[in-house]
């Protein structure tokens, strides 16, 4: 049995890396010692954008509506994270129907990796009418079509917009439009 052998370090609660030690001597062996190193990863933190609707009123979208987090250790919550939680993405200044994006960012942490993911704004058209706001005067939906440049359907195509209903991606499905082989047309 080894007598007169001490460890230090090696101890921590913050992510990071700490040093192990070792020494000491015993009568019977010679003792040689590695050190060693205690590694603690920051823990994985996801901070969601909470959705929002809103009906067309004329005013410019600013903020969000809130957010949720997921990965806090220890009873921990947001008040351990450094920064400030900024709101961006299409939703920022959106004023017309439609669904936007609110992006997020700006949080920093010692001990979490954050990771964001956006909520959606979406802005309904005003009741009353049956055509969307954002439409100018004396037209109605069907009436807008506009000529797609190959490199912007290449881009649409990229973002799942491409095609009609279904065949788009995720949220886009729902959009009131067409993205044909040559034209966006306004659905009715």
């Amino acid at each position: 049995m080894l007598t007169g052998v001490t460890t230090s370090g090696g101890s921590g609660t913050n992510a990071g890396s700490y040093l192990l030690t070792a020494s000491g001597s015993d009568g019977n062996y010679a003792l040689t010692f590695v050190d060693g190193v205690l590694s603690i990863d920051k823990a994985a933190l996801t901070v969601t954008a909470n959705d929002a609707t809103k009906t067309y009123d004329g005013l410019a979208w600013s903020g969000g509506n809130g957010v949720r987090f997921e990965g806090f250790v220890d009873s921990e919550d947001a008040t351990v994270l450094d920064g400030q939680l900024e709101y961006g993405g299409s939703s920022q200044g959106a004023v017309q129907a439609g669904d936007y994006l609110i992006g997020l960012s700006g949080l920093a942490s010692d001990n979490y990796a954050i990771a964001y993911l956006d909520g959606r704004l979406l802005i309904e058209s005003s009741p009353g009418n049956g055509r969307s706001p954002s439409l100018p005067d004396g037209l109605a939906a069907g009436h807008i079509e506009r000529p797609v440049r190959q490199y912007e359907r290449e881009q649409l195509l990229l973002v799942g917009m491409a095609g009609t209903g279904a065949a788009r991606q995720g949220r886009m499905a729902d959009l009131p439009l067409q993205v044909e082989e040559n034209l966006v047309r306004l659905d009715e």
